[in-house]
Formats: C-alpha cells, sequence, structure tokens
C-alpha cells in the first residue's frame, strides 16, 4: 500500500507529480516495469518505488534526492500532528506506511509506530529509512485486514495519500477494521480525494487519470475520487465521530474518533443525552424561578399557582408539587377543582411508586448512563438543588 502514485496529490496540501505528458510519462513507467506487481505495490526497481512515492515532483533521479524528499515529508506532516497531537503513551499506526518518511517524524514523539504496508518492497525501504528507531515494527498485510493488530493498545493512527487510490467500497471496509482496532477516545485521520470540491474542468489530476482509467479500468494505482461527506456519513454509521478537518479543490482531510464508550445499538450518545438532559434541567427551573416569581408578586393569583405546580411537577420534584395542589384545592372554585384533583392524583400517583421501589430495597446500582452527574444533580433516591427526585434511571 505505497502512499502515492506518479499521477496524485496529498491531501490537504497537493504536491505535484507531475502533470500533462509529464504525470503520463510517470505513470507509463509505472505501467511498464518489467516484473511490477501493481495489486500489491512492487515494482521491482526502487526509483520506480520513489516514482510512486513522489512522482516527477524530483526529477528524473529521485533516489539522489532524499533528504530533500525527507525534508518535504516532514512539512507534508504537519497537519498528521496538528490533528492528531501524538503524546509520548501513544500507539501509533502508519496506514500505507512507503518509504517511512512520515512515521520517521511521528516516531521520536510516541511510544510505538506500526508501519503497514501491504508492498514488501516499501517495507524493506521503511527498515532501511528507519534502522536508528527501536520502537517501530514493520508489517506486511493483506488488503483492508487489521485483525493482526487486535490488543495492541492502538491509540492513534493516519494514512498519507492512501485513500486516494481507494472506492468506497474500500474506504468502507476500512472504516470497519479501524473501528475494531482503535483503543476508545482513539483518533485516525486520512487523506482522500472530494467529488465534494472537485471541478473536472480545471482539476490538475483528473484528466490524467481518466485517460489511464480508460486503459485500464482495474488499476490500483489510480487515483479514485470520493465525497467526504458520504466517507464521514460511513464512518458514522460504523461508530466514529467523523469531521472533515480541511477540504478544497478535489481534497479532503478527514479526522476520526473512536468514542470513549461504545453505544449500545437504539441507545443515544452519552454526550447527546447529557445536553439533552442539561436543557431540559435548565428550562424547567427558569420555568419554576417564574412561577414562582408570580406567586411572590400575586399570591392571590391561582392561575399563577397552579402554574408553579405544573413546572415542580414536570421537573419530578412531585413532594413540592403535591403541596401546592393541596394548597390550591382548599376553598377551591368549581370550575378548578379537576385540573387541581387531577394535578395532586398524577403527583401522589409517582410519589407512591417511588416510596414501593425504596421500601422493596431496589437501589440504583444498575444505571445505564449517569447523565446528571454533569450537570450538578444527585440520581435517583437523591434530591436535586431545588428539593426533587430525578427519575434519569432504568430499572435493570
Amino acid at each position: 500500500m505505497a502512499t502515492k502514485s506518479g499521477i496524485t496529490a496529498t491531501t490537504g496540501t497537493v504536491t505535484s507529480a507531475g502533470s500533462g505528458t509529464e504525470g503520463a510519462a510517470v505513470a507509463k513507467a509505472l505501467d511498464e516495469r518489467a516484473g511490477a506487481d501493481h495489486a500489491r505495490w512492487e515494482f521491482r526497481d526502487r526509483k520506480t518505488l520513489l516514482y510512486a512515492l513522489v512522482g516527477n515532483d524530483f526529477g528524473p533521479e529521485p533516489e539522489t534526492r532524499l533528504d530533500e524528499i525527507r525534508e518535504y515529508k516532514k512539512n507534508e506532516s504537519k497537519f498528521l500532528l496538528d490533528a492528531l497531537k501524538p503524546n509520548a503513551c501513544d500507539r501509533v499506526i502508519d496506514l500505507g506506511s512507503g518509504f517511512g518518511f512520515i512515521a520517521r517524524v511521528v516516531a521520536p514523539l510516541v511510544e510505538r509506530v506500526w508501519c503497514l504496508d501491504i508492498s514488501s518492497e516499501f517495507l524493506e525501504c521503511a527498515k532501511e529509512e528507519l534502522r536508528g528507531f527501536a520502537n517501530v515494527e514493520f508489517q506486511q498485510m493483506d488488503f483492508a485486514d487489521l485483525r493482526f493488530l487486535a490488543g495492541k493498545g492502538i491509540t492513534k493512527g493516519y494514512a498519507n495519500a492512501v485513500f486516494i487510490h481507494f472506492n468506497f467500497f474500500d474506504i468502507t471496509l476500512y472504516l470497519r477494521q479501524l473501528f475494531e482496532i482503535l483503543e476508545p477516545g482513539g483518533l485516525f485521520v486520512f487523506g482522500m480525494s472530494d467529488t465534494d470540491t472537485l471541478d473536472i474542468t480545471s482539476d490538475r489530476y483528473f484528466g490524467v487519470v481518466l485517460e489511464k482509467y480508460k486503459e485500464n479500468r482495474r488499476s490500483p494505482v489510480l487515483m479514485h475520487w470520493n465525497s467526504a461527506k458520504a466517507a464521514c456519513r460511513a464512518a458514522e454509521a460504523v461508530g466514529f465521530r467523523a469531521k472533515n478537518a480541511c477540504s478544497g479543490g478535489g481534497s479532503a482531510m478527514i479526522l476520526l474518533e473512536k468514542p470513549e464508550k461504545e453505544v449500545a445499538l437504539g441507545q443515544a450518545p452519552a454526550e447527546e443525552l447529557t445536553s439533552a438532559f442539561c436543557q431540559w434541567r435548565n428550562t424547567t427551573a427558569a420555568l419554576i424561578n417564574q412561577a414562582r416569581n408570580l406567586c411572590i408578586r400575586y399570591p392571590k393569583d391561582r392561575d399563577a399557582r397552579y402554574a408553579l405546580a405544573e413546572s415542580l411537577r414536570g421537573a419530578g420534584m412531585d413532594d413540592l408539587a403535591i403541596g401546592e395542589y393541596q394548597a390550591l384545592l382548599q376553598d377551591c372554585p368549581g370550575n378548578e377543582r379537576q385540573r387541581a384533583e387531577q394535578g395532586w392524583r398524577n403527583a401522589r400517583r409517582i410519589e407512591v411508586i417511588f416510596r414501593r421501589f425504596l421500601r422493596s430495597g431496589f437501589r440504583p446500582r444498575n444505571m445505564r448512563r449517569d447523565t446528571t452527574r454533569k450537570c450538578g444533580a444527585h440520581t435517583l433516591g437523591g434530591k436535586s438543588n431545588e428539593g426533587g427526585k430525578l427519575f434519569a434511571w432504568c430499572g435493570k
């Protein structure tokens, strides 16, 4: 899995790999290399490997300009580092590591790096490039198969100009594999060629690739354009949080995050549930305060008192609501009695059910998720700061 063909661009910052006749010449050189196995990105020649990696940017003899290529790749890695923020505890995968130029930048910053590639030739070059690093491992892999990384504690990873060679099926396969091997809270960033921002009339690569596609539609070294929006939706369907971190000019960088805790199918994510609970709590608190102020200003207004009782009951403060309904029922006009009695019965019913749970020895040990803690309220059996009970629980 090399990182670039001779007619591709890195995503985020476009890199010239030769356009027009130059790009076609590089592509022809890749195609004509005797004994080449493009399915595994093997070309039997170091120069052609470098062409596959950086195209024609470094002239006809890129093997003589390795220091320039290293510096170029170091600059190219800045976006990846900004997105991942690697630290000394991270265990990182370089998916499609190529010559290992970017792993050379990442390795000093982290605990361990796995250089992964389907090409044995690229891995041999990476081993030579990274021979001075004791915290780098090398693994030849099969396409879209990362199962050997299970249990390795992978916290972060990246793929630089690898997904530009994938169709949408390929992207989906890799997303599923990445979700399985990343630790909760893990991050992964990859570049892709993006149809959402592609202009086929002015893009420097599209025309060249289109001609090569007409000649050989099955060539694995061709670029493939996909929708960044669709890739993000696919990642979210797998279980990631996905963000289009950078896009434009037919390219995009996608940042994936595996949630800290996997959400069971059919359950709302804890962060969304917490946000909804906090919004509900703030809204009900505002209604209660507004109704109380009305009662203070207009102590004989029974509608204001009823609004306070209903607000308390809606907030789960049934004991306080019962007191307000009872006050309303004293000397209550006939046309108001029905609503006051109905509110009292509803609040009383919940209060009775709650007390039966407590008498039965029920305790909320098996909370599904404690969404109230972040809002500063106690869970079932306790009191909120308003003195009422919060029924954010499930009785398992």
